[in-house]
């Protein structure tokens, strides 16, 4: 005789059956109705690679590109007659301690002499000593366009066998053109890059001690007339003469100013 089933066998037998004829897991039961099984999986890490669409890819590269061929005219070229000019001058450096030019310098003698004979006192150049002055050459640029009273910087270099012109103090001193008129005064203390120390037999010495500046020491005393138009045309000069460079710059010109007849004329040359 079998044994009665008790409700707990009862409902263990039922779960079973219910286990057996289910569908598969993560099966979708349209047919009758059931809600789809959703199956959880774990994620997986996957690199992202942010790609730029294609058409912005090529614009930008083309856009790089123009930008690396193009060349402003002002850096490739000069307005034919604008132009800077060189100054020169000779003056004496004062104020020097014990580093100036030696008694076998009789320039910088006569230079001190005339000097004080300027100022009306008559000195022996015998009796002169030069130890703290030394004979110096005073040069600038002159740019194109600068106006009385602007003010430019000059470079002092000496003449003599001063030692250095550290401390030294330059003064007035008259700076000429090519053409032998005065355009420029420079004076003023000096500024080297270096110094030169010495005791007790031995010395110290970094950089060049006998070449100084004097950032803003001359004032512009007279103006450089400049002339741009050649009757009705300005001519632009390459600084580096090439037939497809003057032609492209010519191309360029016409571009951006559509009235204007700009044109090669050979290859260092744009009118």
């Amino acid at each position: 005789m079998k044994a009665a089933m008790t409700p707990t066998r009862l409902l263990l037998a039922a779960l079973l059956t219910a286990l057996a004829t289910a569908p598969p897991i993560g099966a979708q039961t349209l047919a009758t109705g059931a809600p789809p099984t959703l199956t959880r999986t774990r994620p997986k890490t996957v690199a992202r690679t942010t790609r730029r669409p294609a058409s912005r890819q090529s614009s930008e590269g083309e856009m790089s590109g123009a930008a690396a061929g193009l060349a402003r005219i002002k850096d490739i070229a000069d307005v034919q007659g604008v132009r800077g000019n060189q100054l020169v001058g000779y003056g004496l450096v004062v104020g020097l301690e014990g580093t100036g030019d030696g008694q076998s310098s009789l320039f910088t003698i006569q230079s001190i002499a005339n000097m004080l004979k300027k100022f009306g006192v008559t000195v022996s150049q015998d009796a002169v000593r030069v130890k703290n002055v030394a004979a110096v050459m005073v040069t600038a640029d002159l740019p194109a366009f600068v106006k009385n009273g602007s003010r430019i910087d000059v470079t002092v270099s000496s003449m003599g066998d001063a030692k250095s012109l550290q401390g030294g103090t330059l003064l007035q001193t008259p700076l000429r053109a090519a053409n032998g008129e005065i355009y420029a005064a420079a004076q003023g203390p000096l500024s080297i890059g270096g110094f030169n120390f010495g005791s007790g037999g031995s010395s110290v010495q970094k950089n060049h001690v006998n070449v100084g500046r004097i950032p803003h020491g001359a004032y512009v005393e007279q103006e450089v007339p400049t002339t741009l138009i050649d009757g009705s045309a300005i001519q632009i000069t390459l600084r580096e003469p090439d037939f497809t460079t003057a032609s492209r710059a010519a191309l360029a010109i016409r571009r951006q100013m559509p009235g204007v007849n700009a044109h090669a004329t050979d290859a260092a040359t744009v009118t």
